[in-house]
């Protein structure tokens, strides 16, 4: 590790400013500053005779240097040197040009060294230095670290409110139940104490040792005891109270019908004030809770899946809409349509029927087993006539499927498993278009490109089936 420190002190002192890399046939300026000499000549080639220095920017009268052979010689050691020490470490010079990694390729997302630079392959392409690339990226990963943690944390703490709502919910109606408890027994004590003094007195006729005592006794334990003079009682009448049995009767008939009202009204009150305890099952608080809880969790998630339709005013006259603009398929023929100008006219496509200026959306489409489909987002302003070529350059993000396995944006993917429905999400201020296997939520490719214009999603059908499923968008049920 000593070593290496050594070696990238004194290489940065060897260094030409102008090609990055360690000095090759250096040579000297009148100012006392070194360049390659091709790196010189080719600075120097678009100006008159009056050239100037590309560091300090000093002007000479003429293209004018001198052969810095010291240097040369140090620039060979140092060079043997750090290739000696570069091939100890696996992986840091290019495989193509053996030459050492020093340059990061933000386009493809790849090291390259200094020829590569200059190749075709990363022609107009944007670099960094390793170091410049390596702060920028862990910036930028610790940036996504936050916004990962923000989101968690946000329902995190949806949840644990949640929770503790909940929790005092029950807490206060445990509390309720318990109260109506304790009421309950209150009137059952009530209740019991003539009951006790019924069964008292009961117990002292059955303990009436005189045999024509008890046998009278018997006659009034209905009204004594249970407050119930029934005819029955009449059957024991001596014949020295029938004047007392008539009246006894007449009474009779008056408290058996107000006994019946009073014990009709004491029923009722006795529900009333002792409700059934089947309420501490709280069904409310055994059922498909997380289910509720995901449903009501819609209010902070962000972006809530837009419920998109299709804009018939756009649509290829070979399209079949349905009467709910939330599908589509190819038709037999074209139908007869007005060529108006928001009207794609040489290929089945058809664009959603809003668009988006600002913000954040996400939308999902099921595609099944449709064979050949092209999904993404469209410019306003993007061709619709004729022929079209649906690239960024022409004002179209999209995610094809041709023959059944062949994905492609701007580039071929490889994809292991086969999508049924895809996720669109776009943030129109952020430049990101992003697209998913909504079945699982991996991700599949992002586009990162910036537009002003109003962003419309963008479905086409290309030489499919006509007896093949339509294509759905899909809209959230909750």
């Amino acid at each position: 590790m000593a070593a290496n420190r050594q070696v990238l002190a004194l290489t940065e002192d060897l260094t030409c400013s102008i090609c990055l890399s360690l000095f090759v046939e250096p040579v000297r300026l009148d100012c006392d500053h070194n360049f390659c000499k091709s790196c010189i000549q080719k600075c120097w080639e678009n100006q008159s005779e009056v050239v100037s220095c590309p560091e300090c920017r000093a002007v000479f009268p003429q293209k004018c240097y001198k052969s810095a052979r010291v240097l040369a010689n140090l620039c060979e050691k140092t060079r043997q040197l750090d290739l000696k020490l570069d091939r100890e470490a696996v992986g840091s010079h290019c495989e193509e040009h053996d030459e050492k990694l020093k340059l990061f390729c933000e386009d493809d997302l790849s090291l390259i060294c200094v020829i590569c630079r200059d190749s075709p392959a990363h022609s107009e392409h944007s670099f960094l230095p390793v170091g410049d690339a390596v702060k920028k990226y862990k910036e930028l990963t610790g940036t996504l670290e936050q916004h990962i943690s923000k989101q968690f944390a946000k329902i995190h703490q949806y949840l644990q409110d949640k929770e503790t709502c909940l929790i005092e919910e029950l807490r206060m109606q445990r509390e309720e139940d318990f109260q109506l408890m304790e009421t309950n027994l209150a009137v059952i004590d009530e209740e019991l104490k003539p009951l006790e003094e019924d069964i008292s007195n009961l117990q002292a006729v059955i303990d009436q040792q005189d045999n024509i005592i008890f046998l009278k006794e018997m006659k009034r334990l209905p009204e004594r005891c249970l407050g119930n003079e029934g005819e029955e009682g009449s059957d024991v009448d001596d014949a020295d109270d029938e004047d007392d049995d008539e009246n006894d009767d007449d009474d009779d008939d008056e408290s058996e019908e107000s006994g019946s009202e009073g014990s009709g009204s004491g029923s009722e009150e006795h529900d009333e004030d002792t409700v059934g305890f089947n309420v501490l099952t709280l069904g409310e608080f055994r059922g498909p809770l997380l289910y509720a809880i995901w449903k009501e969790m819609k209010e902070i998630i962000s972006p809530v899946p837009v419920p998109l339709t299709l804009d018939p005013n756009t649509a290829h006259p070979q399209l079949i809409l349905s009467d709910n603009l939330t599908s589509m398929k190819l038709g037999d023929m074209e139908v007869p349509l007005l060529n108006n100008l928001e009207r794609f006219d040489e290929y089945p496509c058809v664009l959603g029927s809003e668009g988006f200026t600002l913000g954040k959306h996400y939308w999902e489409v099921e595609v099944g087993d449709i064979p050949d489909w092209l999904i993404g987002v469209a410019t306003e302003s993007a061709n619709r006539k004729g022929e079209i070529n649906p690239f960024p350059e022409n004002g179209y993000w999209t995610l094809s499927l041709t023959n059944g396995d062949e994905y492609e944006t701007d580039e071929i993917l490889k994809l292991s498993v086969k999508p049924r429905t895809i996720g669109v999400y776009l943030d129109h201020e952020g430049g990101q278009l992003s697209f998913y296997n909504a079945d699982d939520m991996s991700h599949l490719f992002t586009y990162t490109d910036t537009s002003t214009e109003k962003l419309f999603p963008y479905f086409a059908l290309i030489d499919i089936d006509k007896n093949a499923k339509p294509l759905k968008l899909r809209h959230l049920v909750v």
